[in-house]
């Protein structure tokens, strides 16, 4: 058959397997570099503030132990802390006053970080470390919602 064909039909051919393999390299090259970015970035952006810990030089290779209680109670505070200042950054925005809360006051920012310090002691060593963060979110949007009037 493809000795019946002509010599256009040929290089059409030809350029139509080039530009399909063509394709078929950048489709796979650009697969695999989005799924490595989509692995490497944080769930929230960069905002959060603080670095990511390296892994350890000559640490043990297999299974890690889940992190200790206090670590996801810490994580817990700092996460609804972190949502909490957010929030009430937002709410000065807010054309309703009586909503606003004004995170650089000490006694109400001191209430609001006991307030979820509070919470997560309670409930944050009994989740998984996510489930320790979520619980802070919580507890920081519960406690900012309670101020606000939402």
């Amino acid at each position: 058959m493809l000795s019946k064909m002509s010599k256009s039909d040929k290089t059409m051919f030809y350029y139509l397997g080039l530009t399909l393999l063509l394709l078929i390299v950048l489709g796979i090259l650009f697969g695999i570099s989005s799924v490595k970015e989509s692995f490497g970035r944080r769930r929230r952006g960069k905002k959060r503030g603080g670095k990511r810990g390296g892994k350890k030089k000559g640490g043990k290779k297999g299974p890690q132990p889940e992190p200790q209680p206090v670590n996801k109670v810490d994580n817990c505070i700092k996460e609804g802390v972190i949502l909490a200042e957010d929030l009430a950054e937002r709410s000065m925005g807010d054309p309703n006053s009586s909503r606003h809360v004004n995170w650089k006051d000490d006694k109400l920012q001191s209430s609001i970080v006991r307030e979820i310090r509070n919470g997560c002691i309670d409930t944050a060593s009994n989740y998984t470390m996510s489930e320790s963060e979520a619980t802070g979110r919580r507890y920081g949007l519960n406690a900012i919602k309670t101020r606000a009037g939402w």
